[in-house]
């Protein structure tokens, strides 16, 4: 069963997304910002945006420089 392009993208990304965001708390609270410090705040809402922002490649496309010559 093949996973679907939010699957893999969620099973690679999830961690580094939510660091960033726990990251990006830090320096809001650091420099007393009240950016990304509310209670309905979430990573998730991070996460989508990226997902949204990006173009997965298909699984059969080879990365550029692995193309095979003719």
């Amino acid at each position: 069963m093949l996973m679907s392009d939010y699957e893999y993208f969620e099973l690679k990304y999830l961690e580094e997304i939510f660091q960033l965001f726990r990251n990006c708390q830090e320096i809001s609270k650091y420099n007393n910002i009240d950016l990304l410090l509310h209670t309905d705040d979430n990573f998730m809402d991070i996460f989508d945006l990226l997902f949204d922002s990006i173009e997965l490649p298909e699984e059969d496309e080879e990365p550029e420089g692995e193309q095979e010559e003719y």
